[in-house]
């Protein structure tokens, strides 16, 4: 008898994606320990490489046919790791404003609607194409107000008020399933 598709990736821990992402995991715990050391430059680009494997974890699960509940849930927990506490670790070290904290908006609002839907013994709403793109948008504002480039406070206000409106779509879409 063979083994099926369960066996074959366990309880989900054990398959590629799920071991990339706990790769993205460790590169934030570098990115932290070499921004703190002051290691600006090789920091942002394990940070940068944090955040781009997140393509790939996804990637790689529909294409192996590796999708796992675990994976899905390990993939939004890394996800929030990554954005909210390379932010405020930038934030702690000085290299970005305080207000840049108003970038954790979306990541607040979906924190607070999981706990929700949790308690209430909902799953937890993916919010597709919206969720991915607006991490995507923080990734690149951090980037961008770690390199200084004009035009952060109108990026900051953007990436809010997106990050509002995708926790407004979880909290609706939340209700709806309830």
């Amino acid at each position: 008898m063979g083994a099926s598709s369960t066996d074959r990736i366990g309880l989900g821990f054990t398959t590629v994606p799920n071991l990339v992402t706990v790769g993205r995991l460790v590169l934030f715990g570098v990115f932290q320990g070499l921004l703190v050391g002051q290691h600006v430059a090789v920091a942002l680009v394990m940070f940068l490489a944090a955040w781009l494997l997140d393509i790939v974890d996804g990637w790689l699960a529909r294409r192996l046919g590796q999708v796992t509940e675990l994976g899905s849930v390990l993939d939004k927990v890394v996800d929030r790791v990554v954005i909210v506490g390379g932010l405020f670790t930038l934030i702690s070290v000085g290299l970005v404003p305080v207000s840049a904290a108003l970038i954790a908006t979306k990541d607040i609002s979906l924190i607070a609607v999981s706990v929700v839907a949790l308690r209430q013994r909902q799953t937890i709403v993916s919010l597709g194409w919206l969720g991915k793109s607006t991490t995507a948008l923080q990734g690149v504002a951090l980037i961008w107000l770690v390199a200084g480039w004009p035009g952060t406070s109108a990026l900051i206000a953007v990436v809010a008020g997106l990050g509002l409106a995708v926790g407004v779509k979880a909290w609706f879409t939340a209700s709806c399933l309830s």
